[in-house]
């Protein structure tokens, strides 16, 4: 039998994978007339990304794009990176 390693726990990916989802909602609501209400998801999900919300704040005046690639892109990682801090900090309080 091959040893894997350890799993991450599911809550790992469970956090950027509804960011990324929510992005993707938000800027399909954007694109889509009849879907304008789904745009709010973006305005909410702009302040829970507080420390990545100010970056893409500052680029979006003159860099549209980079912005829009930014907030996904980063934000996703951000809450990955997140979710993987706390799934360690975790482990070293149970000893593991």
């Amino acid at each position: 039998m091959i040893a894997i390693g350890r799993i991450r726990p599911l809550c790992t990916y469970v956090l950027p994978g509804v960011h990324l989802c929510i992005c993707l909602v938000g800027f399909l609501g954007l694109l889509v007339p009849h879907l304008s209400n789904l745009a709010f998801a973006l305005e909410a999900l702009f302040v829970l990304d507080f420390p990545i919300s100010v970056v893409a704040f500052i680029l979006a005046w003159k860099h549209p794009v980079l912005t829009t690639i930014w907030f996904v892109v980063i934000g996703t990682l951000w809450w990955y990176l997140l979710c993987l801090g706390i799934s360690k900090v975790r482990q070293m309080a149970r000893g593991e």
